[in-house]
C-alpha cells in the first residue's frame, strides 16, 4: 500500500466476518447446477484445469468465471459471462479472441488504474504469455509485447499485488518445473512492467503450482507464500521494496496444491491451511503468533476431517456466523466443509456437498445467482472427468446480510 496515503489515518484495520450470531447453527449445503456451462471446450468434455477465478470482468455487477487450462498441450483460456442469475455463456472468442496456450494460472486486477479488471495469462513454456487489457466491457486486448519484459520463465503460478508500496499492482511469478525460479515485475503505474533484478535471489523449490501474497508479520507489506507441489511450503519476507528473503517457516510433506490464507481465530493476523500435508492426506492448520511465527495446531483445533487426496482450501464464512470456515477441494470425494466455532476450532460437517465426485484442482466461492448466498465454482483436472461445475447454495446456507466487523491490528507506518 502507498504509505503516503496512510499519513492522515490514525489506525490500520482488518476486516473480519461479522460477529453477529443471528445465523449461527445453520447447516450449509450446496447442490450442483447441472450443465451450468452447457457444452464445454476440449471436445465437449472439458479441459485440464489447474486453477480458476471468479471476477466481474464486464463491470455489470456479477461474478464471471475464468478457467485457465494446461493439459500438457495448448488449450483454450475459457471465460464464462454471468447474467447475474447463474446463467453462463462462453464468451472466450469475443473476450480474449479465442486465446489458447498452456496457462496454469492467471492474475486478475487493474494494472493501469482505469477502474476495470485486466488479466495476466503467463505461459508454462517459458514464453511471454498474454497481458490482457480490459476495455471496460469485458473485451480484452493482448498488449504483452509493449507491457511485459521479453524474457520469461515457465510459469506455474502468479499473483498481482503492490510489492514495492507505490500504489499499483506488480507481478510475482514462479516456475512450475525444477528450476526453482521466481521473478518480480514492477509496474510503472500505467501498466507497463520491468523485472526487478535479484528480487527473489534463491531457489524457491520445484513445481511451484500455487502462491499467496500476505502480510505475515504485520509490517504493512506483502510477503510471499510459495507452494511446492511435492516439496516444501515456504514464506519469503518482503523488505518493502519487492525484494524477498527467506523466513523460518518451512513446512513439508504430502502432495499439496492450494493453501488457504485467512484469520481463522479472529486475532488479527493471517493463519495458513495446507492441504494433504497431514497423515492420510489430511489438512494442516498453522496458527500465526502475529509476528510471522507459525505453530501446527491441527491436532488441537481440527476434528473429524476424514482426509482424502485433496487439492486446496478455500476460506469462507459459509454459515454467516462471522468466522471463516474451510472448504476442502477434493480429488476422489465430494468437496468437504470444516466448520469454525469462532475461535479457530474446526469440525467436519458431513453431507455439505453431495457430489458428483470428480477431480477438483481449483475452486472459488462467491454469490453467482444474486441471492446473497455463497456459491462455488470448480475446475477439474488430473483424473476422471474434466467437466467444470457450479454448485449453488441451498436455502440452508444463510443469507449474508450483516456488515463485517472492523478491528484494530496496529498503527500505520508514517512518512519520515
Amino acid at each position: 500500500m502507498n504509505r503516503a496515503a496512510w499519513s492522515c489515518v490514525a489506525i490500520v484495520v482488518a476486516v473480519l466476518g461479522s460477529t453477529s450470531t443471528a445465523h449461527a447453527g445453520g447447516v450449509a449445503s450446496w447442490q450442483e447446477l447441472v450443465d451450468a456451462y452447457g457444452d464445454q471446450p476440449c471436445g465437449g468434455g472439458g479441459c485440464y484445469t489447474n486453477y480458476m477465478r471468479l471476477a466481474d470482468l464486464d463491470g455489470d455487477g456479477d461474478l464471471d468465471v475464468v478457467y485457465p487450462n494446461d493439459g500438457g498441450v495448448a488449450q483454450p483460456l475459457v471465460i464464462y459471462a454471468n447474467d447475474g442469475a447463474a446463467g453462463f455463456t462462453d464468451v472466450s472468442a469475443s473476450a480474449v479472441g479465442g486465446h489458447t496456450g498452456r496457462v496454469r494460472q492467471v492474475a486478475i486486477g487493474d494494472i493501469d488504474g482505469d477502474g476495470d479488471l485486466d488479466m495476466y495469462a503467463p505461459e508454462a513454456t517459458a514464453t511471454v504469455g498474454a497481458m490482457f487489457v480490459n476495455d471496460g466491457d469485458g473485451v480484452f486486448v493482448d498488449e504483452a509485447d509493449v507491457r511485459l519484459p521479453a524474457a520469461a520463465i515457465a510459469t506455474g503460478s502468479t499473483r498481482f499485488g503492490d510489492l514495492d508500496d507505490d500504489g499499483d499492482l506488480d507481478i510475482v511469478a514462479a516456475d512450475h518445473g525444477n528450476d526453482g525460479l521466481a521473478v518480480v515485475y514492477l509496474n510503472d503505474g500505467e501498466g507497463s512492467f520491468t523485472e526487478l533484478d535479484a528480487a527473489i535471489d534463491f531457489d524457491v523449490g520445484s513445481d511451484i503450482n500455487d502462491m499467496d501474497l500476505l502480510d505475515v508479520d504485520r509490517d504493512f507489506d506483502l510477503d510471499l507464500l510459495t507452494n511446492a507441489h511435492v516439496g516444501t511450503n515456504r514464506i519469503w519476507i518482503n523488505d518493502g521494496t519487492g525484494v524477498f528473503a527467506e523466513s523460518l517457516f518451512a513446512s513439508s510433506g504430502g502432495l499439496h496444491y492450494g493453501p488457504g490464507v485467512c484469520d481463522v481465530d479472529g486475532d488479527g493476523d493471517l493463519d495458513i491451511w495446507i492441504d494433504n500435508q497431514g497423515p492420510d492426506y489430511t489438512e494442516r492448520l498453522w496458527a500465526n503468533d502475529g509476528n510471522g511465527n507459525f505453530t501446527d495446531v491441527t491436532l488441537e483445533q481440527v476434528s473429524g476431517n476424514p482426509g482424502s487426496d485433496d487439492n486446496g482450501i478455500i476460506c469462507a464464512d459459509t454459515d454467516s456466523d462471522g468466522d471463516l470456515d474451510a472448504v476442502v477441494m477434493a480429488l476422489d470425494t465430494p468437496e468437504r466443509l470444516l466448520v469454525n466455532d469462532g475461535s479457530g476450532n474446526f469440525s467436519y460437517q458431513a453431507g455439505a456437498f453431495s457430489g458428483p465426485v470428480d477431480s477438483t484442482l481449483g475452486a472459488e466461492m462467491g454469490d453467482l445467482n444474486g441471492d446473497h448466498r455463497i456459491d462455488i465454482a470448480t475446475g477439474q483436472g488430473e483424473s476422471g472427468s474434466f467437466l467444470d461445475r457450479v454448485f449453488l447454495a441451498t436455502a440452508a446456507v444463510p443469507v449474508d446480510d450483516t456488515a463485517p466487523t472492523i478491528i484494530v491490528v496496529g498503527d500505520p507506518p508514517t512518512e519520515a
